[in-house]
């Protein structure tokens, strides 16, 4: 065997473990008489000692090669840069890079660069990394000390970055240190994401962005503004990239009150937080002005407003401008309102031309003044208007002849997403009922859901007269649903049906479909007298022609024996009466311990299936 031609066979670049093994072994057989009578000597230590070497050597060399024959080096180089994009983030949720300050921790552990960790896979991925321009179009300066991080970033980034269009992200920037390094990288910006920065740095950003697509502008933190520590913080945007951005579509600002020296049009996702416009004389001018600037986007799709007035004090905005023609954004699907004055956003919505699908959500600690300002203001005629309540209750979506309610669990016609108490254990209730009904008195509600959240039971069963004047302001209603929480999302103390279940049942003149969903997974309470006496008053109705009702449909998840054994007779019993009197009935029992489902269904037939189990 020729020792000397062995780099022939191996790759270029293991050349050089090569050549270090030759010569080893070279040094061992250079004379190989001296060798053969070679008799015990001091140089024994020095022979074990190079044995040892070629030893390493050639497990280094093994090493390689079989790296360099595995499936994974054989890949093409684009496969594996596909897959070092979607290399996830790292799962510590305080995950902090190497070069980041303590306090600059990502939240749910993001970073743009969490791909370069499979670069210590082997020696061929990391040479493909460095190879592959689309895996260095995201940069991020987080290091404190920027006067050495960003040159160094700049030039690495922009080089292996080829020519593609670059995406920046500022965290935490320095006061102290020159920007004016991005402007020649500024014709390739997609992306711009200046998060908790200083506002100082868009002063240095004075060439046009031809490519920009996504701009966010957030100066501190926004978490801020939910503890009060921001509310007072207010910024005048500079004109940045030259007032030449022609492709910007999506544009976040947060605590910018105005930005005299930048037209932004042609918009397709707008989201304001924490504009605190100044309250003067021009305050119907700011108005007339952000419906001025809502023109220049005709395809916006999506506009949100946290915690923003963006156009100052709009009492007088109603009597001074009601003749201005409505601004058409035909396009839009999605309009938040999040914590803001109703009388500042429902005079804008009522100078809006939406599509029918369009939904506007309206998030709010109070629901009362919402719906107050909502009917006082004539704007029932929105195709669709959402409002929220932060005592854990979501979304009341008003149709033009129907009121959604959407819940974490579906959505319904109506849906009452009824809150808990909170941790401290004061009472949530149902807030406001009195407005909400005057909201339901004008609507055609056909579908009633009552729903309940994860936490502590409220006392809202209590008020079983307010109940009543709800059932009864909504007669047209011809669906009635309960949902109980999952077992396993619900509290630990389940509540019983006469608390979910109003008495007296709500049978009310077109009632014709009946659900109840009721989740017992610990079985203490067994079957509720309640839900029995229910199923039996409705059996009498229909036996004396005095109940509409025609389908009924039951899911209890309780354990099978609470189910078997209901006392004075059996459930089943009560359910076998009822489906006797009706064309359609379902009952579907599960047991959460043993996944055994017991369905029990008459469709206009008279024999009830058997047992499914699965």
């Amino acid at each position: 065997m020729q020792v000397t031609g062995m780099t022939a066979i191996l790759p270029q670049h293991l050349s050089d473990a090569a050549t270090h093994l030759c010569s080893l072994l070279s040094r061992i057989t250079h004379d190989g008489k001296k060798f053969r009578s070679f008799a015990p000597s001091p140089d024994v230590a020095s022979l074990e000692k190079m044995e040892e070497q070629i030893i390493t050597a050639l497990s280094h060399v093994r090493t390689i090669i079989n790296s360099q024959s595995s499936f994974m080096c054989r890949m093409p180089p684009e496969i594996i840069a596909r897959i070092m994009e979607q290399v996830p983030p790292p799962p510590h949720p305080n995950f902090i890079p190497i070069h980041a300050h303590p306090r600059l921790r990502f939240r749910k552990g993001e970073t743009p660069r969490s791909w370069m960790r499979a670069t210590q896979v082997c020696r061929y991925w990391r040479a493909v990394a460095l190879a592959s321009p689309s895996l260095w179009t995201e940069m991020d300066f987080m290091s404190p000390d920027g006067r050495r991080s960003i040159p160094n970033i700049i030039k690495v980034f922009a080089r292996r970055s080829a020519d593609l269009p670059l995406n920046l992200h500022l965290w935490s920037t320095e006061v102290n240190v020159s920007y004016s390094r991005l402007n020649p990288i500024l014709c390739r910006l997609r992306g711009f994401h200046m998060h908790r920065s200083n506002s100082h740095v868009l002063e240095q950003l004075n060439l046009p962005a031809p490519l920009l697509e996504n701009l966010t502008l957030s100066p501190c933190e926004t978490s801020m503004s939910l503890r009060g520590g921001a509310a007072a913080l207010s910024y005048i945007l500079p004109k940045i990239f030259a007032d030449v951005t022609p492709s910007l579509r999506k544009l976040t600002i947060n605590y910018f009150n105005s930005w005299p020296g930048n037209d932004f049009h042609g918009l397709t996702h707008l989201c304001l937080q924490g504009q605190k416009a100044r309250i003067s004389d021009a305050a119907v001018q700011d108005i007339s002005g952000f419906l001025d600037f809502l023109s220049q986007s005709p395809m916006m799709e999506e506009l949100i407003l946290q915690n923003s007035e963006p156009f100052g004090n709009a009492s007088n905005f109603a009597t001074n401008i009601m003749s201005r023609q409505l601004v058409k954004l035909l396009a839009l699907r999605v309009l938040i309102f999040e914590g803001c004055d109703p009388t500042v956003f429902i005079p804008l919505l009522c100078h809006l031309s939406t599509s029918p699908t369009t939904t506007v959500s309206i998030k709010h600690d109070d629901c009362r003044p919402i719906v107050d300002t909502l009917i006082d203001s004539h704007t029932l005629a929105l195709q669709s208007i959402h409002f929220s309540l932060n005592v854990r209750c979501i979304e009341i979506e008003i149709l033009d002849e129907s009121i959604k309610i959407i819940g974490y669990g579906g959505e319904m016609s109506l849906r009452l997403v009824m809150p808990y108490a909170n941790r401290r254990g004061f009472p949530a209730g149902l807030p406001h009922v009195a407005s909400l009904l005057r909201l339901l008195s004008l609507s055609h509600t056909q579908e009633l859901v009552v729903s309940f959240q994860q936490g502590r039971p409220c006392a809202w069963h209590k008020s079983s007269a307010e109940w009543r004047t709800l059932y009864s302001s909504i007669p047209s209603i011809t669906k009635y649903v309960f949902h109980f929480p999952h077992p396993y999302e619900s509290s630990r103390t389940p509540i019983p049906l006469q608390c979910l279940i109003p008495d007296p049942t709500p049978i009310l003149p077109g009632l014709s479909e009946l659900e109840i969903h009721y989740h017992n997974h610990t079985g203490a309470l067994g079957i509720d007298t309640r839900l029995r006496a229910m199923l039996r008053e409705i059996t009498a109705a229909r036996a004396d022609h005095g109940c509409p009702i025609e389908r009924i449909s039951l899911q209890l998840i309780m354990p099978t024996g609470n189910i078997v054994r209901g006392g004075g007779g059996s459930l089943e019993d009560d359910i076998w009466a009822l489906q006797q009197t009706m064309d359609y009935a379902t009952v579907q029992f599960a047991n959460p311990y043993l996944s055994e489902i017991r369905e029990k269904e008459r469709n206009k037939v008279d024999e009830i299936s058997s047992a499914v189990y699965y």
